[in-house]
C-alpha cells in the first residue's frame, strides 16, 4: 500500500494488509466489501460495487461511504487498485491485491 493523505503526507506500508471480498458477480458487475487497516491499528469495513470494462482488464469501483477506485487486472491472481477519496482529509492510494486462495 502506498498513498498520500492531506495534512499527513506520503505513506507506505509493506506490512498492512487490505482484504477485498467479492460476494456476488453477474457478468461484468460485482459487489462485495473491503477491509482496510487504519493508522490506529484497527480496521474499517466498507462495501463496494464494481464493473469490469469491456477490455477485461480495467476495473471501476465505487465505495458505498466514500471514494472511488480504478484498477487493472494484472493477472488471474493479482489486481492493482488506485483509490481517490475527496472527503476530509483527502487521500490517494495505490494497492496491490493478490488472491489468497
Amino acid at each position: 500500500m502506498k498513498g498520500y493523505i492531506e495534512g499527513v503526507g506520503f505513506r507506505e506500508s509493506t506490512t498492512a494488509v487490505m482484504t477485498m471480498v467479492v460476494t456476488e458477480q453477474k457478468d461484468r458487475l460485482f459487489t462485495g466489501y473491503m477491509v482496510f487497516p487504519l493508522l490506529s491499528g484497527k480496521t474499517r469495513t466498507e462495501g463496494f460495487a464494481g464493473v469490469i470494462a469491456r477490455d477485461g482488464k480495467t476495473l471501476h469501483l465505487v465505495e458505498y461511504t466514500t471514494g472511488y477506485d480504478d484498477g487493472t487486472i494484472v493477472s488471474a491472481n493479482e489486481i492493482e487498485l488506485m483509490n481517490a477519496d475527496d472527503s476530509e482529509p483527502a487521500m490517494l492510494g495505490i494497492d496491490t491485491l493478490k488472491r489468497s486462495q
